[in-house]
């Protein structure tokens, strides 16, 4: 998988932002913000509960998100927390946040231009081994290359494509139910859901970078 190299002072965040931009052309805004710092929450928005690191996490997304409308020309705009825990994006959007320890990434499209967004941005060095299992298929696993260093590789770059499709297609499935093929040379991969009613399995396409020490995955869902 190319790496994308940044320059060596420029934060997590900004790095990850510059890369996606890149990858995915203008339909979509991206922003960033340090999840090392609280940042303001708009009305509707409260994290009940929530130790502080995961308070600041949780107010870098919203921030993130709210400079990534803008970035759009949008309106900047409230995400409450919805039922199943993810933003719930005003009506004409479609959006989404991911962050590590260092860097808070928020993507936002407009509906009109995309049906789903789906992005994750994972630190290295990725899900130990022993976790594998729960979320790659047997296929996959076969697959892996038998040097410990690319299979490490190989299945983060996996875990991290899923998040995305994962969330560019709504959470209706679970990981081991998507099949992903990666392109790592090139910095692509399918997403193969199940079948529904008889209907081929439907597919998505995305975009995977090394990013400043994290894999950044993008799955945008045409319109």
């Amino acid at each position: 998988m190319p790496p994308h190299r940044p320059p060596q002072d420029r934060p997590p965040g900004a790095a990850l932002a510059a890369a996606a931009r890149d990858l995915c052309g203008a339909r979509i805004g991206w922003a960033w913000a340090d999840p090392g710092h609280h940042h303001p929450l708009w009305p509707g928005e409260a994290l009940d509960g929530a130790v502080p690191r995961r308070a600041a996490e949780f107010s870098a997304g919203r921030a993130a998100a709210r400079q990534a409308m803008a970035a759009l020309g949008l309106p900047p705009a409230a995400l409450p927390v919805g039922r199943d825990r993810a933003p719930v994006w005003p009506e004409a959007m479609v959006g989404s946040i991911s962050h590590s320890r260092t860097a808070c990434l928020a993507a936002v499209a407009r509906r009109a231009d995309h049906a789903g967004l789906g992005i994750d941005i994972e630190a290295a060095p990725g899900p130990e081994p022993a976790m594998w299992p729960s979320y790659m298929t047997d296929a996959e696993r076969a697959a892996l290359p038998s040097d410990g260093v690319a299979a490490q590789s190989m299945a983060f770059a996996l875990f991290s494509a899923k998040e995305a499709a994962f969330k560019a297609q709504g959470g209706q499935v679970g990981f081991r139910d998507i099949a992903i093929g990666l392109d790592l040379a090139g910095g692509r991969f399918e997403a193969r859901f199940p079948p529904v009613a008889g209907h081929a399995p439907p597919l998505l396409e995305g975009r995977i970078a090394v990013v400043a020490g994290h894999v950044l995955a993008v799955v945008a869902r045409p319109a």
